[in-house]
């Protein structure tokens, strides 16, 4: 079940159709079309925000993360309708990808410098009510 609620959630964030998602979840393909159709009923604003980050990217031509990073899809050997299924997938995953990256950058470039700044005794003291 958690299997299956990370492909639903994951996939439906990262592109994945119906077809897709019924393949992952081996399920019927009227299933997928279903639950597929589901998620974006109870969350709509998911469904917004896929709407208007592939109309970003294709209105910039290219895409940002959360602290503007840009990212150009790249011009591929593929036939145009893989290659616009694919850039539309990019342009959902790499704010979120970079978005991610660069979180975990700051976690963990923050903790050492407050080491060299207070040293390792303050550094190392449980966080708590000050």
């Amino acid at each position: 079940m958690r299997r299956k609620a990370k492909e639903v959630n994951f996939g439906i964030m990262y592109g994945i159709g119906p077809f897709g998602l019924g393949n992952r979840l081996e399920i019927t393909q009227s299933r997928g079309e279903r639950d597929h159709r589901e998620v974006f009923r109870a969350l709509p604003k998911v469904k917004q925000y896929i709407n208007d980050t592939i109309a970003g990217a294709r209105r910039e031509g290219l895409r940002r993360d959360a602290h503007g990073a840009k990212a150009v899809p790249p011009r591929d050997q593929q036939p145009e309708h893989e290659h616009q299924g694919n850039a539309e997938r990019q342009a959902i995953n790499m704010p979120i990808q970079g978005t991610a990256a660069d979180m975990i950058k700051i976690a963990m470039i923050r903790p050492r410098r407050g080491h060299r700044r207070n040293g390792p005794e303050e550094q190392d003291a449980p966080a708590g009510p000050r």
